[in-house]
């Protein structure tokens, strides 16, 4: 849905895939046929675990101050809890300066703390839902009620 949005808008759309420090991979999306090629390649890629949000986080900072990423937003996907202690005031400063909403997915039953920190809405699909069971389904996402309003 972001790629398509991105198109009819003609806006670049990025996808970065981080883990420890150093390790960020970005690809530009497109909607042709050889752009879902790559994304399912670069999809198979593996770190070997780990969650370093602070370089994706920067790398779409500098992204945002960009004329053509004006109004774009921001889809933070994590399988956990993330520990983000670098100085936030990037994400921060584009949201009042470019209308950027961060928007979080976790792949788990809570969000932690930075991630109710860094984001807008925050939806959660609980761990059950990707252990492999026999007539496994979409998980139903959670809206998490966050404690800071931002508008």
């Amino acid at each position: 849905e972001c790629v398509r949005q991105a198109h009819r808008q003609r806006r670049p759309c990025y996808l970065y895939a981080f883990a420890g420090a150093g390790n960020l991979n970005e690809l530009e999306l497109d909607l042709s046929q050889d752009g879902l090629r790559k994304v399912l390649k670069f999809l198979r890629q593996s770190f070997g675990g780990g969650t370093y949000l602070e370089d994706a986080l920067a790398e779409a900072a500098k992204k945002l101050e960009q004329p053509t990423w004006q109004n774009a937003d921001l889809l933070i996907v994590t399988d956990g809890e993330l520990n983000v202690n670098t100085d936030e005031a990037s994400i921060t400063s584009a949201r009042s300066s470019c209308g950027t909403k961060v928007t979080g997915l976790v792949l788990a039953d809570t969000g932690g703390v930075s991630m109710e920190r860094l984001c807008d809405e925050l939806y959660l699909t609980g761990r059950s839902s990707f252990r492999g069971e026999k007539g496994l389904r979409f998980p139903k996402l959670k809206k998490v009620e966050l404690a800071t309003a931002r508008n």
